[in-house]
């Protein structure tokens, strides 16, 4: 299992990039969720802007919804596209806390294979320019997963559970693992969320300097 920060600036920007270009901060995203009807939900956390993070947004075809969620934070629904669908095709998991000002994000992606990264990059170069900013891996099983869970995590990633579209589901993940659908989802589930959870307890996940370097000017950081 692999954990990458991604630093990346967009050739052309999407609705996220221009509802925040112009502002001298950059904003969190974060809880990031793909749905199976291709969009995606995320919370912004809009830093006092809140409203014109939704006038710049409102009239977009791309946003379905966009919900005040109190402190400042907005839930935002849209098209999933771009590099969501680069990180989802190559079995990449969005760690939940993301940077963005304008073109330029710093994403945080969960992984299991060196060569799912690989095609991740090869995939977001044709997005805009984009390069590793860190990558912390082990070969052995993440030990705060049970052996069912791992089992149900690795047999869902090789079965394609994870693809866009899938092209294996719950069904097939139970009979894979010999055990119940209700089964097989819950020891999917709860190994899922000890992964993120410690991902997301990982230092990378707070903005770097490196991270405020890239977003704040017009060069990545070498």
């Amino acid at each position: 299992m692999y954990q990458a920060k991604l630093y990346i600036d967009f050739d052309s920007p999407g609705v996220l990039d221009e509802a925040t270009s112009g502002f001298e901060e950059p904003f969190d995203v974060l809880e990031e969720e793909v749905h199976d009807d291709g969009t995606i939900s995320f919370v912004v956390d809009s830093r006092g802007h809140q409203e014109a993070l939704v006038k710049r947004m409102a009239d977009s075809p791309e946003v379905s919804e966009i919900e005040p969620l109190g402190e400042g934070r907005l839930l935002v629904r849209k098209d999933a596209k771009g590099a969501t669908v680069a990180i989802r095709e190559n079995h990449g998991k969005l760690n939940g806390i993301d940077k963005v000002r304008g073109t330029k994000r710093v994403f945080e992606v969960l992984l299991f294979r060196r060569e799912d990264l690989r095609g991740m990059m090869a995939d977001l170069r044709e997005l805009g320019s984009v390069r590793v900013g860190s990558l912390v891996g082990t070969d052995e099983p993440p030990n705060v997963l049970s052996d069912r869970q791992y089992e149900a995590v690795r047999t869902a990633l090789e079965i394609g559970y994870f693809d866009w579209p899938r092209s294996g589901d719950a069904e097939a993940l139970a009979a894979a693992l010999g055990v119940t659908h209700p089964t097989a989802l819950e020891h999917l589930r709860k190994g899922e969320r000890k992964l993120l959870e410690r991902a997301l307890s990982d230092a990378t996940a707070r903005t770097t300097s490196r991270d405020r370097e890239f977003l704040l000017t017009s060069s990545p950081p070498v």
